[in-house]
């Protein structure tokens, strides 16, 4: 591609993993020399009050803001900010989404009616307002990154409002506030006339950006920017590949510098010479029209799919082979992109200039490593799921043209059956159930309440609450099913600002706003707490799946005789097990991060599921691209194998793992450390970018005894190395037959591993098959006693049975009461001190084990079980 040191797009995409990142790190707090800002927590409730009381008391902030608690507004805020120097709380601030004191539904109409006084432009998606302020000393330069950090974080707003409690002997803004806001006239307009008002317009914390065409001189500015944030460029392409870059540009690549005081602050390097047959190949684009135009499936919502659904996907090689098909390209790609960090918030000023250069272009991609952090320029974008066998290495961003303007153009509205119904049906389908409540206000808050976000008055989103299903015997369920009270603090929510999303769906091209129009939804319902329930067995919507934060499921509490444990009134568990989101408003301002990292899992031992619910139930990332190589699936293993610390069925299927994640019921038979592959049985490579092996403890009895039962039993001796490894199933290699030693095949069907995913099914199928025939178990820990056991119970006598233990004594199960019952019920013969040495044969089939006892020095007694009175040998 002419003019870019990087492809926007290759066919081979192992160039493009090679290729160093061009996206910087997204910050999470900022720093003002020794200060710190960042979001504020429950922890810092004490700091805050400290505040409070070293500048004037809460009495004083009463009166400027009304009636407050410190820890209501941490939990229910929107956007809380605060400023810590030397551990001292040097500033709070608390940003809300809505003028206060003001009814939800005259919102919208205050901030237009605001904007149209006093500025130009604005909606509430563009205002923010001052909920709350402290600062010690009046700090202007605490309170000012406060106020930096917001819009920075709220990308979207332009207006910062500080509406307080008329006070005509104090009219101007508090002193922290005053430098930057200024005192408004009051207004005759009846919204407005209850609030003594002060304006920060967004351009003094972060003016907006001025975009114009590339020069070579510009080069000058922007290099240490880009040493900055990425020190390979210079070292592989020099000091001069910008200006080449810039000085090469033609219709299909253009470039824009972004400039601040008459300097270059950031640029954008943009092409339109883009494979969109590979992307379209590689990932689900159909709801974009495979970014061509003229295609009938844009704006289309796919439909939800398990994760482990059956999707078959052509290799590469085949798209290759389909005939070619002449279409014109919808979209343009970043091929490089920076900005300085102090101006990192205004990268949409960048995309609006942008999309003004190819005006025919709807689309706008981008292609990052990924194992780097999503950078703060794509907020806006949409990531897109690779499509099921896409081994293409990047993952890919998307942009529509239209998203830029949705926070000045996209509404809330409660939904009205006489104009959304045609609109609502096209996302959602049936739309009977919406109409039931649509009369009621809601100021009587309706049992039920849908909502629809509208962006040109046409329908892009659907969310549908109902308060019925958040009734306070629900609420317990939860509480007494899952870790609920670990998130959530409900002293903080009141009963009747508590609710359940009963369905969403956004319009792909407007994904990432789904946060926003859940939190409108929620301020016009007057709701605090969002729930959403499902069985495990259905598929959660991916919208619910990305915003909502995912709950563990807990252990029930057990009443006391007689008791009635709380929250199970309802009695409508389902088989299978429910999973459980919750969202609450604080989150609106907080999304999780995105990690796109290939993870792949071989085995779903205990530790791989306490590491798949730590990632996939995780509070703050949202992992969405993780492979289970499992041979089971996501069944709980059954076998003889009893692990105490593995998950209970109930815990197990509240993971939903099915839902979050691809599973390949398929061993893993080889890893390419080097082209980071998992090979499958059948040929079939899974790439990853970080490999997790965690299928657990293995019983060793299984290798130790084909390790040493020589080359009599092997048919290549060779091959005794790999077969070490628990990645390969011995039995399997043991009793497969050459084509050439057919007559000569070893028959090991008597042989059974406990470390079999169907171990259990596999003792039972060798037993029916036994006869008078006797049954020895090598081993002498928990594992043989469970086989013993599971013996017994199929009905072999327990005189046919033996456990050779290698060592003087069985294993210590961890207590010496529990060892004292096992030793005193025995029922089957222990002999000790055998140590395995061969397998016998007899015809081809397997015959017997020998052991060996190990010789004893002639003054050494020979080793014996212990006594029932022997303490010391049992621990």
């Amino acid at each position: 591609q002419k003019g870019c040191p990087y492809p926007a797009l290759v066919r081979d995409s192992s160039k493009l993993s090679r290729a160093p990142s061009l996206l910087a790190a997204r910050p999470t707090a900022a720093n003002t020399s020794a200060m710190e800002v960042r979001r504020a927590t429950p922890d810092d409730s004490p700091g805050v009050a400290s505040l409070v009381t070293l500048t004037g008391g809460a009495a004083k902030y009463r009166k400027r803001y009304g009636n407050y608690n410190v820890a209501q507004l941490l939990e229910t805020g929107y956007l809380c900010i605060s400023a810590v120097e030397d551990g001292k709380m040097k500033a709070f601030l608390v940003i809300g989404d809505a003028p206060p004191r003001c009814k939800a539904a005259d919102a919208e109409s205050w901030a237009s009616t605001f904007c149209a006084n006093y500025t130009e432009g604005g909606a509430i998606g563009t205002c923010a307002w001052i909920d709350f302020s402290a600062a010690l000393d009046a700090d202007t330069a605490a309170t000012r990154a406060c106020l930096t950090f917001a819009v920075s974080t709220l990308k979207g707003v332009d207006h910062l409002i500080l509406a307080r409690q008329p006070d005509k002997r104090s009219p101007e803004a508090p002193p922290e506030l005053a430098e930057l806001f200024d005192v408004l006239e009051p207004s005759p307009e009846p919204l407005l006339a209850n609030s003594d008002l002060a304006y920060c317009p967004r351009t003094k914390l972060a003016p907006t950006l001025s975009v114009r065409g590339a020069c070579v001189e510009d080069s000058d500015d922007l290099l240490p920017i880009f040493q900055s944030q990425s020190e390979v460029l210079a070292e592989h392409f020099g000091d001069f590949f910008l200006a080449e870059i810039i000085e090469n540009a033609d219709e299909n690549n253009k470039q824009l510098v972004a400039v601040a005081d008459d300097h270059a602050v950031g640029l954008l390097s943009a092409s339109t010479d883009i494979d969109v047959a590979t992307l379209g190949a590689c990932f689900e684009l159909q709801p974009f029209g495979n970014l061509v135009k003229g295609s009938s499936t844009e704006g289309q919502v796919p439909s939800e799919q398990p994760a482990d659904a059956p999707a078959a996907a052509p290799a590469p090689a085949a798209f290759a082979a389909e005939e070619e098909v002449a279409v014109e390209s919808n979209c343009m790609a970043v091929t490089l992109f920076c900005l300085d960090a102090q101006h990192e918030s205004r990268a949409a000023d960048f995309f609006a200039a942008m999309f003004q250069l190819w005006p025919d272009k709807k689309y706008c991609v981008v292609t990052a490593p990924p194992t780097v952090q999503r950078a703060a320029f794509l907020d806006a974008f949409v990531s897109i799921p690779p499509r099921a066998g896409s081994t293409f290495a990047h993952t890919l961003y998307l942009l529509h043209r239209d998203a830029l303007l949705a926070p000045s153009s996209l509404s809330v509205r409660r939904y009205d059956p006489s104009l959304h119904a045609e609109g609502a049906a096209a996302l959602i389908g049936d739309v009977s159930s919406f109409a039931i409540d649509a009369d009621t206000k809601m100021e009587d808050n309706p049992p039920t309440a849908a909502f629809v976000a509208l962006m040109n008055e046409q329908v892009v989103a659907v969310v549908d609450l109902s308060r019925k299903g958040a009734s306070t015997d629900a609420i317990d369920w939860y509480k007494a099913n899952y870790d609920i009270e670990a998130y959530v603090p409900f002293e903080r929510h009141r009963a009747r600002a508590q609710a359940v999303l009963t369905d969403m769906v956004v319009n792909p091209i407007f994904a990432t706003f789904g946060r926003y129009v859940l939190k409108e939804a929620m301020r016009l319902y007057e709701k605090t707490l969002l729930y959403h329930e499902a069985p495990s067995s259905d598929v959660v919507p991916l919208h619910v799946l990305e915003t909502l934060v995912p709950v563990p499921a807990r252990w029930r509490a057990t009443p006391n005789p007689g008791d009635e444990l709380l929250g199970r009134k309802r009695g409508d568990e389902v088989p299978g097990g429910t999973l459980l989101h919750y969202f609450a408003r604080r989150l609106a301002s907080d999304p999780r991060l995105e990690v796109n990292a290939r993870i792949v899992v071989i085995g779903l031992s205990t530790c791989a599921v306490g590491m798949l619910k730590a990632l996939l139930l995780s509070s703050t990332a949202n992992v969405k691209r993780v492979t289970l190589i499992s041979e089971p699936g996501i069944s709980r293993a059954s076998g003889v194998v009893v692990d105490e610390d593995y998950p209970e069925p109930f815990e197990f299927e509240a993971l939903g793992l099915g839902q979050r994640l691809r599973v390949i019921k398929a061993r893993a038979v080889a890893v390419d450390a080097e082209a980071k592959v998992v090979q499958l049985p059948d040929g079939a490579l899974v790439p990853y970018d970080i490999l997790v092996l965690a299928h657990g403890l293995q019983e060793s009895a299984q290798r130790d005894l084909v390790t040493k039962a020589g080359k009599e039993l092997l048919p290549d001796a060779s091959d005794l190395a790999d077969w070490n490894s628990p990645e390969v199933d011995i039995v399997a290699e043991l009793t497969k037959v050459p084509s050439d030693m057919e007559e000569e095949a070893t028959d090991l069907s008597g042989f059974v591993s406990l470390s079999s995913d169907n171990a259990s099914d596999e003792l039972a199928d060798a037993v029916s098959k036994l006869g008078e025939g006797s049954v020895v178990i090598v081993g002498g820990g928990l594992d043989a006693l469970a086989a013993a056991r599971r013996l017994l119970d199929l009905g072999v006598a327990a005189s046919n049975i033996k456990i050779a233990c290698e060592n003087d004594q069985l294993e210590p199960l961890g207590d010496q009461v529990i060892d004292r019952v096992v030793q005193q019920s025995m029922e089957v013969a222990v002999e000790y001190g055998l140590k395995f040495a061969e397998l016998v044969r007899d015809n081809g089939a397997l015959s017997a084990a020998r052991f060996a006892r190990p010789v004893q020095q002639d003054d050494a007694p020979a080793p014996a079980p212990p006594q029932e009175d022997d303490v010391e040998a049992w621990v």
